[in-house]
């Protein structure tokens, strides 16, 4: 009936060391930890406390604040690229942040030596995230972004972009559906309910900097923008993706939807529209 609980922002092997977060004994089978920081990492220890020697263990990110539109960022300010959630894992290619990969300052980038330089191991599977969570409002947005990546043909190793529902939950090493696929996600498919923000295919063959902008019409919700990298394990060229210089403006001023006509005679008709701006 009660329970050894530990929380802790750093991994646990010592089992006897005092958790940084919460240390303490439960009787029930329900904590609600309050004051935790946002976009952490925390891990947790649950032991019964009736002689058991095992510890249960488990992981859990807090969520990040949405950042606001207009979003309009290139990776200079240390406090907004910790709200950057890098999604890599134990994979040997992983996103960084920093200096040795941007169009101007600090880049987003692939690395496969803890952000040294801006390459990847060819014959390790991957697929790394990372993602800014932002709320946007229903309406049209200009949404662009600088981008380069070599990689391996079209199919093979790439650079995909999307704005996501933020409650989506993504796995490194893993596709959005689950998988390990490559070539899936190459040919033009995005997951049911993401926004495509590459014209629905990769990006790679290049290695200088290209500008990527288009139009993507929203419903109002929180969105996470997302930037995966995705390579097969087999061959490829040198260097892997990089990203810089995002912008997410809503356009103040859209396109009528909606026409209709209705009552149509042989001289007459009523035409009708939505107006999706303030106009």
């Amino acid at each position: 009936t009660s329970y050894n609980v530990k929380v802790s922002t750093t991994a646990m092997t010592d089992m006897t060391a005092t958790a940084n977060t919460f240390d303490g004994v439960v009787n029930d089978t329900t904590i609600t930890l309050t004051g935790l920081a946002e976009n952490t990492l925390y891990y947790v220890y649950v032991q019964s406390a009736c002689g058991i020697e095992t510890w249960t263990s488990y992981s859990f990110r807090t969520i990040v604040s949405p950042a606001t539109i207009p979003y309009v960022y290139a990776f200079e300010d240390a406090t907004e690229n910790n709200n950057w959630v890098l999604i890599n894992g134990e994979q040997t290619n992983k996103w960084y942040i920093g200096t040795v990969s941007s169009n101007s300052g600090n880049g987003l980038y692939i690395s496969n030596d803890n952000g040294t330089t801006n390459a990847y191991t060819t014959g390790s599977l991957a697929f790394a995230y990372a993602y800014r969570t932002i709320s946007m409002e229903t309406g049209d947005y200009v949404i662009s972004y600088n981008w380069k990546a070599q990689g391996e043909s079209q199919y093979y190793d790439y650079l995909r972009a999307w704005l996501a529902p933020a409650s989506f939950a993504f796995t490194p090493g893993q596709a959005p559906d689950g998988g390990t696929s490559v070539y899936n996600y190459a040919t033009g498919n995005n997951p049911s309910g993401w926004i495509s923000l590459d014209e629905s295919h990769s990006l790679n063959q290049v290695s200088s900097w290209q500008s990527q902008t288009l139009t993507a019409s929203v419903s109002a919700g929180t969105y996470n923008l997302v930037f995966m990298w995705a390579n097969d394990g087999s061959g490829g060229s040198q260097p892997p993706a990089s990203v810089d210089n995002i912008s997410v403006t809503k356009i103040t001023c859209p396109v009528v939807a909606d026409i209709e006509t209705d009552n149509i005679t042989t001289t007459s008709a009523d035409i009708t529209w939505t107006e999706r701006g303030t106009a």
